[in-house]
Order: structure tokens, then sequence, then C-alpha cells
């Protein structure tokens, strides 16, 4: 999987990972907790989405957020839990 590195990065693996699943937009918002109208606007980068909207849609989708260092092993990844 190709890391996230920007918002249009975000746009399209929200996009891509919704539309594999054959949801709607208004469907993942649902399940997120987010209007319709603002994931629609997150997919096609006319919003930057806040954190907790990212994780929120991130969670829906079966994913959650990782964070890795930069230059290191790409085996090496950290999750919020591992920090604290």
């Amino acid at each position: 999987m190709k890391p996230i590195r920007s918002t249009s990065d975000l746009s399209a693996f929200l996009r891509i990972t919704r539309q594999q699943k054959g949801w709607t937009q208004a469907q993942l918002g649902e399940r997120a907790g987010v209007a319709e109208k603002h994931v629609n606007r997150i997919e096609n980068g006319a919003n930057e989405p806040r954190i907790s909207t990212v994780i929120a849609l991130l969670a829906a989708l079966g994913f959650e957020l990782m964070a890795q260092e930069t230059g290191t092993d790409t085996s090496v990844s950290r999750s919020v839990e591992d920090l604290f």
C-alpha cells in the first residue's frame, strides 16, 4: 500500500476504498458520522478535513491511522496506542 503523504493522496484513498466496498458517499458518511456533502468535498479535494474526521472515515472503512518515521524501515510502524 502506498503511503498517504498529502491531502490529494488521502482524497484518492478514501474515494477508491469506498468505491471498492460498493458504498455511496452517503453510506460512508453515515458509518463515519460525517455529512455526505462533507465526504464529497473531502474526496474532491475541496476541504481539508480535521484529524478527527480522517480517523472516523478511516475507521468506517476498516482502517486505522498509523504514523511512521520517514526514512526508516517500513516494517516498523506505530499506532497511537504504541506511543503512549
